[in-house]
């Protein structure tokens, strides 16, 4: 493999980390709890589909009234 494609390897896997860490954080939750959302995100869920997939987040509660 060349330098650059090396390079550019190690600059994408630094980009990736640093999204789920920035996801971890803004939802605090863990780095693998992020993995899952980003996966969920990548398999084409929307935003609250892999929030509450992931565990991040509670259904809603609906009201039988």
């Amino acid at each position: 493999m060349s330098n650059f494609l090396q390079k550019e390897l190690r600059e994408s896997k630094a980009s990736h980390w640093l999204k789920v860490e920035n996801i971890a954080d803004h939802f605090q939750c863990s780095l693998e709890d992020a993995q899952k959302y980003l996966d969920f995100k990548a398999e084409g869920y929307s935003a609250f589909q892999a929030k509450l997939m992931a565990g991040l987040s509670d259904p809603p509660e609906f009201n039988n009234q």
